[in-house]
């Protein structure tokens, strides 16, 4: 496999790629590796704004605010949040 050398990295473009590391549970070169990756498979997305720089948890709140209030379902809010409640699991108990 071949080897590649970034220079003159700016700390806050490392910082980011940090933290993006970090979000997606990879290494520094990992997330390289998952970006360049994405970008050569994907040349027709390819958007700074859209990909390189937003953070995952944003990307995911827009995307389900985007989907809100276009699903249809019969039950009332409150029948649906009940429903959604009864399936979560319990989880472990905390003292605090």
């Amino acid at each position: 496999m071949a080897n590649l050398t970034l220079r003159n990295l700016p700390e806050s473009t490392l910082a980011g790629l940090r933290n993006r590391a970090a979000a997606n549970h990879r290494s520094i070169n990992g997330e390289l590796l998952a970006i360049i990756d994405f970008v050569v498979a994907h040349p027709e997305k390819l958007s700074i704004d859209d990909y390189l720089w937003t953070d995952p948890i944003a990307a995911q709140r827009r995307d389900i605010l985007a989907a809100a209030g276009t699903w249809r379902d019969s039950r009332t809010e409150a029948e649906v949040i009940k429903d959604i409640e009864s399936h979560r699991t319990k989880g472990r108990e905390v003292s605090l």
